[in-house]
């Protein structure tokens, strides 16, 4: 399969209430909860971010998840982190302190960009539903899905769990701001004289 944008990766699901699942027959071992997520998002001009080796939308909605739902990272089984380009799973691992390669937990359920259809087309819709899937197979209780795109740009996270919430009341919004508020350097539009160049490696 190859990354085209033109492909088309239609997906749904169905979203409902405990009471309504009862009413509608549905055994309570396919019972799955979202237990919530956040998202925000960086600057969509790039220049205009803090540096281009981190990205604070990732950390922040990653962060914000975990407290909203009382999830720790210990607590997630397993992990879909979509891979629009290298970068992203890199950053997300990096900040959970997660191995990059050969970790206990592989990063991503359906294999990415490069494994799994087109750029800009709902992959992380598919990501959920199989995320559904593992847990009602037994695979993990907790999973944690990174949704994201444009150039590094816009990061959301969701988990999913086995368990409903502890506390049986769920967010009504988002808890994060459209976008991130991180100052950024001052762009020089007619530079002279030396320059540094920045550049910034993660080690697999």
């Amino acid at each position: 399969m190859n990354a085209f944008n033109t492909v088309n990766l239609a997906a749904a699901c169905i979203l409902t209430s405990t009471s309504l699942a009862r009413t509608l027959g549905i055994p309570e071992s396919k019972w799955i909860y979202p237990l919530g997520g956040a998202g925000t998002a960086d600057s969509e001009h790039f220049w205009n971010r803090p540096n281009f080796y981190t990205s604070p939308s990732i950390s922040r909605s990653l962060d914000t998840t975990f407290d909203i739902t009382g999830i720790a990272k210990d607590d997630i089984d397993l992990y879909d982190f979509y891979s629009c380009f290298p970068i992203v799973p890199k950053l997300a691992a990096e900040h959970l302190g997660l191995p990059i390669l050969s970790g206990e937990k592989k990063l991503t359920l359906l294999g990415g960009l490069t494994s799994f259809g087109g750029a800009g087309n709902n992959y992380s819709m598919h990501a959920l539903t199989e995320m559904t899937r593992q847990i009602r197979a037994g695979k993990g209780r907790n999973g944690l899905v990174l949704c994201n795109g444009g150039w590094l740009s816009y990061q959301y996270v969701v988990i999913l769990s086995k368990e409903p919430r502890r506390e049986g009341v769920y967010p009504e919004k988002n808890p994060l701001s459209e976008h991130t508020d991180v100052a950024a350097p001052e762009i020089e539009t007619a530079p002279q004289g030396e320059a540094i160049v920045e550049v910034r490696h993660i080690a697999y």
